[in-house]
């Protein structure tokens, strides 16, 4: 019995030692994925080595793979970074797939370099889809999508913390104009890129938040229809007034899109700054109606919501006049209910608007609805012109805002056939600030033919302080026999207006226009303003006005320095009709 007990030992540490040895090889075999990997399609698979992109993500997650390497096990066991070495030259035809379970974190993180290196992708929709990964960054990486329903990176289930810069996303075989098409899309549905949350969380939660997108190229072949949305960056509708988002689109170039270039629904903190957006790529139009940048209930929590150093140009197509545009209205921005705090004001700074033409729709450069705290800054809309004969023709339309500054920037060489409002501010008032402000713009070279307002500020909704100072309001027109141009400021409470030059602008008739019919205790600072209408020709003497109106019920004023005056020759021996200067200063106190 004793050898036969020996016997049998021998046997059982045979069969454990082989056991064992299986167990160690099996765990050598299914590691972790840390440190440096490569994928490189001239490389010997191994654990750090797959020779194409879908061995590389299902190794990540714990799945078989197809090129002869190992299965490893699920998660990362460090930060890895992923090194690209080549192009791969047969198309995949799966989405490149991260999860939230492959446990990322702030100490656990994911880097993709692409090395300038391609990688092309067949399949409908996104070939690059965050699932809920986290603290991702890929850099320097060309995206191809041959589908003809492309997209390119796709974000959802509150996929954060992620950085995608100085990309590049080509879709080389955009026919047809499909809604479900992108280059970026932060959505609930990957062929639907408007989709917001519905809640906070979850897969109909929020898509993403604190996510950058930088430096980026995007681009069609030429000729295509472009996709139908360039980027677009939701929100959720449970918690977007409250909690920050703070995602970044910036730097990036949009070569051509079909509809929106970008578009952002229920953000918070999110800006698009310092963007090049046109259709360079195309040769004939998109949608009959385009946005450059579109905004729907952006909230300020942590910081401002910005649309800052965009350059909107070239629309529909490079080339494009209005004698062949197919574009029928244009809205560069259209921004509704922004949310600003006089700390954390909404923001549009440093824009540029640039050759965009239009035929007989709508042309809102810039629609502003319902904004809390708003600075648009620095701005210039160039070029942008139109054979509508219609009323809706504004540069700046800004409805119902609290809180307004509205400094430098710059409106020339804008056209219609109807109207022109190159500054439309209705039913304002200051809020928490002391004063709106409209400083220092230039509003030159405009024309239209019914009416030329260059400025029109009108009424109150609450206390409406407003400065007006430094403008430069020159040589626009309204062209048709009984046109009217306007600078019009119609009841605000206090006024502090100096320094203006309102001058050489060409119409049948002219209106100055400060009016207050309110009784209180106000102020009205009117000094060393130029204001001259020039009725030289005017085409229809017998109904041509200029009239200069000062309205300042129960105000303190001081009203010093001002040039006014009415110049021109009769035409055939008829001088205008009217021309007046009328102040009214019941209950007011001159100071001056």
């Amino acid at each position: 019995m004793k050898n036969i007990k020996i016997r049998m030992s021998g046997v059982l540490k045979s069969i454990l030692l082989t056991a064992g040895l299986s167990c160690a090889a099996f765990a050598a075999n299914a590691q972790q994925m840390s440190g440096t990997v490569y994928i490189d399609a001239n490389g010997t698979a191994s654990t750090t080595v797959f020779k194409n992109w879908y061995s590389w993500w299902r190794s990540m997650q714990g799945l078989t793979r197809t090129d002869g390497g190992p299965t490893m096990t699920a998660g990362l066991l460090s930060s890895v970074t992923v090194e690209v070495l080549n192009s791969n030259t047969v198309a995949e035809a799966s989405f490149v797939d991260l999860p939230a379970t492959i446990g990322l974190s702030s100490t656990v993180t994911l880097t993709i370099k692409g090395n300038g290196n391609e990688l092309w992708y067949s399949g409908t929709n996104a070939a690059i889809r965050f699932n809920g990964a986290d603290y991702v960054t890929i850099v320097n990486l060309k995206i191809k999508n041959s589908n003809t329903t492309p997209g390119g990176i796709w974000l959802t289930n509150q996929a954060d913390y992620n950085t995608i810069s100085n990309c590049e996303i080509f879709l080389n075989s955009n026919t047809s104009a499909n809604s479900s098409t992108y280059y970026i899309s932060m959505s609930t549905s990957v062929t639907s890129p408007t989709a917001n949350g519905t809640t906070a969380t979850g897969t109909t939660g929020q898509p993403g938040s604190f996510n950058t997108f930088t430096g980026l190229k995007l681009y069609t072949q030429s000729g295509a229809p472009g996709p139908y949305y360039g980027v677009t960056l939701n929100g959720n509708s449970q918690n977007y007034s409250s909690v920050a988002q703070n995602n970044i689109f910036s730097n990036s170039t949009i070569s051509n899109f079909n509809y929106m270039a970008v578009y952002s629904y229920y953000p918070n903190g999110t800006r698009v700054e310092g963007n090049d957006i046109s259709r360079s790529n195309a040769i004939a139009g998109g949608q009959t109606t385009l946005y450059g940048v579109y905004f729907y209930y952006p909230y300020c929590t942590s910081r401002s919501s910005t649309i800052s150093a965009n350059n909107i140009h070239d629309l529909p197509f490079a080339g494009a006049s209005t004698g062949n545009t197919n574009l029928s209205s244009i809205y560069g921005t259209y921004v509704y209910y922004a949310y600003g705090t006089p700390s954390n004001p909404f923001k549009m700074d440093g824009n540029t608007f640039k050759n965009i033409y239009y035929s007989t729709g709508s042309r809102y450069v810039n629609y502003i609805y319902y904004p809390q705290y708003i600075e648009m800054t620095n701005n210039t809309i160039e070029s942008v012109q139109g054979t509508s004969t219609s009323s809706t023709a504004y540069d700046w339309y800004v409805y119902y805002p609290i809180g307004v500054r509205a400094n430098n920037n710059i409106s020339n060489n804008g056209k219609t056939l109807g109207y022109l409002y190159c500054w439309y501010i209705y039913y304002n008032a200051s809020g928490s600030w002391t004063w709106n402000e409209f400083i220092n713009n230039r509003i030159t070279n405009n024309t239209a033919v019914n009416y030329m307002y260059s400025a029109y500020i009108y009424y109150y909704t609450g206390t409406n302080n407003w400065k007006v100072n430094n403008n430069y309001v020159v040589n626009n027109a309204a062209t048709g026999s009984t046109g009217y141009h306007y600078f019009y400021v119609y009841y605000a409470y206090n006024y502090e207006v100096c320094n203006n030059i309102v001058a050489g602008n060409k119409a049948n008739s002219h209106y100055v226009y400060f009016y207050n019919g309110l009784s209180g205790t106000y102020t009205a600072e009117i000094r060393n303003n130029t204001f001259v209408s020039d009725m030289t020709n005017c085409p229809t003497p017998s109904s041509a006005y200029a009239y200069f109106y000062f309205y300042l019920y129960y105000h303190t004023v001081w009203f010093s320095g001002n040039i006014i005056d009415c110049i021109g020759a009769p035409k055939n021996g008829t001088n205008p009709y009217y021309r007046y200067i009328y102040m009214y200063l019941s209950y007011a106190n001159p100071s001056n």
